[in-house]
């Protein structure tokens, strides 16, 4: 089998009380999937909340479409529990209530759609969303003073270099390494969500809770400061990274 041959598999989940709306989303999923043959996109279409509930106990799904008020539950309540047990779920919510909006960024919701949804917005989101999947699930294999360690971009803060070695900041604990052995990586960080806030620091737009014209504040509370000549790029940086 080549490479060319390796489709990525993307499990998608849509509920909604109202078929017309779940049949437009998988209708439009289809669609992408047509011009899209490198995924293998699996879709599980529900009309009833309970039963999403039970099947989300045994399967993980990248992406959820999900209705905000259904006939039988809250789309809110639905989103904490997927998140809890699959916290790299993208959830897009669809609704007819934009009351509703604010505490869709609570639960960290990835996309707000207003119905009446187009199809053609709604095959442009399935693209930004698989485009922010893949940045979140990226890996990368760093050589440090304990061996080879392999990161998910998720789990870095903030890469530190000096002259001679780099420090990785990250959810598993802080490494470093030769400057030479990250070489590569300063030529693909942009490809990774980093952003380099000045001559020492890449910062992972993913963890990045809080910032200003003088810092960055990251997930784990480090401050960073940010180049005067390098802000107005970043804010360029994150707010499209916020919008993808």
């Amino acid at each position: 089998m080549g490479k060319k041959d390796i489709k990525e598999v993307i499990k998608i989940a849509v509920c909604d009380d109202d078929k017309y709306y779940v049949d437009l989303v998988v209708n439009a999923i289809q669609k992408f999937q047509e011009t899209n043959p490198n995924y293998e996109l699996i879709v599980h279409s529900f009309l009833k909340s309970h039963d999403f509930l039970s099947f989300i106990m045994s399967e993980e799904y990248d992406i959820v479409y999900l209705d905000i008020k259904l006939d039988d539950d809250n789309g809110m309540r639905i989103a904490k529990t997927i998140h809890k047990r699959n916290p790299d779920c993208l959830i897009s919510f669809m609704t007819n209530y934009p009351e509703y909006v604010c505490d869709s960024f609570i639960v960290e919701a990835f996309q707000y759609m207003p119905k009446p949804i187009e199809e053609s917005f709604f095959i442009s989101e399935i693209e930004r969303a698989i485009h922010k999947m893949k940045a979140i699930k990226q890996k990368y294999a760093f050589l440090t003073s304990q061996g080879y360690i392999v990161l998910e971009a998720k789990e870095i803060y903030y890469i530190k270099t000096s002259y001679r070695e780099y420090t990785i900041y990250s959810t598993r604990g802080i490494f470093t390494g030769s400057i030479s052995a990250l070489r590569d990586f300063k030529r693909v960080y942009p490809d990774y969500d980093f952003f380099k806030i000045e001559r020492s620091f890449y910062v992972n737009l993913y963890h990045v809770k809080q910032f200003n014209y003088l810092s960055v504040t990251l997930a784990n509370g480090d401050v960073l400061t940010i180049s005067k000549n390098r802000y107005k790029d970043f804010k360029k940086t994150i707010t499209k990274y916020l919008e993808m």
